[in-house]
């Protein structure tokens, strides 16, 4: 059985919440437009003080669960998790997510006004 997995939050203010969620397989349940918007956020906090950790243990099994949170801009957030023996391997988990996340659906965007 492929069970859905929460593995982030794009919230956009106010009730709007995209769950982000991963099969068992690794695959995403969210469409493509979904998971690019989730990770152009989580690469473009508003500034160095608007990204933190929360660091917690697993209750539903061994090891930690670290959610790593980007704030974008007054009211947009998104929120990655992943999970680790101890809560610097969790955190170290998020960070390699966010870089192989990033390899495969974050596109920098051009600056036409920079180039003229």
């Amino acid at each position: 059985m492929n069970k859905e997995i929460n593995v982030g939050l794009l919230w956009l203010g106010g009730d709007h919440n995209i769950e982000i969620k991963k099969l068992n397989d690794d695959t995403f349940v969210n469409p493509e437009d979904e998971i690019k918007d989730w990770v152009h956020c989580l690469n473009n906090p508003w500034s160095g003080t608007s990204i933190y950790y929360e660091v917690h243990p697993n209750y539903q099994g061994e090891g930690w669960i670290a959610e790593k949170t980007v704030i974008v801009y007054d009211f947009i957030e998104a929120k990655i998790s992943a999970t680790g023996d101890t809560p610097q391997e969790a955190i170290t988990a998020c960070e390699e997510a966010i870089k192989l996340l990033t390899e495969k659906y974050y596109e920098e965007e051009d600056d036409a006004d920079s180039k003229e």
